[in-house]
């Protein structure tokens, strides 16, 4: 590697050499003599050897850190948590959160650092960040005679990175990525046609019924209950049944609505597709009374759920963030539009209009905070123009199409609770 840049005058300064095709930095001290634990610690970053770019990256933000506690005249086995924050907060120039987010990546790195330069030595003391497994600090925070100073008996990670703020309700989802109705018929259509395992079909699909026709993001999907869908006397009655997920975003309990026609696809899929899946793979002991599981009859996870759907929109050559959660954002626009002009015939005032819909979607997707919903208000009155229109345009064919499917599917789930009732 090219040494060229190395600035030797520094305190502590890196040098590269090659061996076997692979480069790896050796750090040398003020007296110029190689720091071999340092060394050793700072080559454990780089499994694989480094190349030229990352000259500028984690070596550098060492080699930044081994001068600096050359300047307070500290070793680095006597590091604590005090140095770690006093040279976090030398960097920071400005207080903006951009900033923050970058000295967090360099502490990283350091944690990294220093935990591998623990474990050259097993007799030395990790005070500052504890066993070094997987770089995970369960130690907490000690001060300079060992004490600890945190109570909590376990803290993950590196506990003197920077607490980044939520963007409150902003996103990085862009306008092209919220679906629109043909976006749903075709991703039903590619899972009914992917030659998968008849109940796995049944199960994914119900799962993007169930995201396109209410506002439950992935979290509250995965914890609904069988047991939750197999009255379904109130949809019946009044067309609409309420139902309170297990899981929420932020430990929350709100109860969400769901409209007849869901209901009726979800206790169907429980009677025709589920209980028969697990009577005749003999799960049923093994059930935990799951609406969505895997093959096995364990519990289906979030992430492997989102692994699902992610596959059959690849199919469809969509993006990567046009997955499950965007119909969220769809089901969001369409109750934004349907309330406004609900609300408007009521009050003419466009103003109040708009002030009553805001508090209607708060309450329909589960919101504390108007913040919130910033990102699905500012997307509905985004697409409202041009794009709004040029996207009903695109559907307008399936529109129809998609209508009269419902309504033969929705007949046809009614004469078979009929007849299924009459032979109970």
């Amino acid at each position: 590697m090219d040494n060229s840049r190395v600035d030797i005058t520094k305190p502590v300064f890196a040098l590269y050499a090659s061996l076997s095709g692979r480069n790896y930095p050796t750090l040398y001290g003020p007296d110029k003599r190689a720091l071999k634990a340092e060394s050793f610690a700072v080559n454990a970053l780089y499994p694989d050897g480094i190349n030229k770019s990352d000259n500028k990256d984690k070596v550098h933000h060492v080699v930044r850190f081994l001068c600096f506690l050359h300047q307070l005249q500290v070793q680095l086995s006597k590091v604590r948590d005090s140095h770690i924050e006093t040279y976090r907060n030398s960097l920071l120039t400005e207080g903006t959160i951009n900033q923050k987010r970058t000295i967090n990546i360099y502490l990283t790195t350091i944690y990294k650092f220093i935990a591998n330069y623990y474990e050259t030595d097993p007799i030395r003391l990790s005070s500052l960040i504890g066993p070094t497994h997987a770089y995970q600090v369960n130690s907490g925070i000690f001060d300079e005679n060992r004490a600890r100073v945190s109570k909590k008996p376990k803290v993950k990670l590196y506990p003197l990175k920077y607490t980044i703020p939520s963007a409150k309700g902003l996103t990085s989802l862009r306008l092209d990525q919220i679906p629109t109705d043909t976006d749903y018929i075709l991703l039903l259509d590619c899972i009914v046609n992917s030659g998968s395992d008849p109940f796995i079909i049944q199960r994914d699909k119900l799962a993007v019924e169930i995201a396109r026709s209410s506002a439950f993001r992935r979290n509250s999907i995965i914890s609904l209950k069988a047991s939750q869908f197999r009255d379904i006397t109130d949809a019946e009655d009044t067309g609409k049944m309420s139902i309170t997920p297990a899981k929420q975003k932020y430990g929350y309990k709100f109860s969400f609505e769901i409209n007849y026609s869901l209901a009726l696809k979800i206790n169907l899929f429980i009677n025709d597709s589920l209980d028969p899946y697990l009577k005749e793979n003999r799960l049923s002991l093994k059930w935990s009374g799951a609406l969505f599981i895997n093959q096995d009859g364990t519990d289906m996870k979030k992430q492997y759920l989102t692994i699902r759907i992610s596959s059959y929109a690849k199919k469809l050559g969509w993006p990567k963030r046009k997955v499950l959660h965007v119909f969220r954002h769809l089901f969001a626009i369409e109750e934004s539009e349907s309330e406004y002009e609900s609300q408007l015939k009521v009050n003419s005032d466009p103003n109040v209009a708009k002030s009553a819909t805001r508090i209607h979607l708060k309450d329909r997707l589960g919101h504390i905070s108007p913040d919130s919903q910033r990102t699905y208000l500012e997307f509905s009155q985004a697409l409202a123009g041009a794009d709004r229109v040029d996207k009903l345009k695109e559907s307008e064919k399936m529109r129809i199409t998609r209508q009269a499917r419902i309504e033969q599917e929705l007949l046809s789930l009614k004469r078979n609770k009929k007849n299924r009732d009459f032979d109970v």
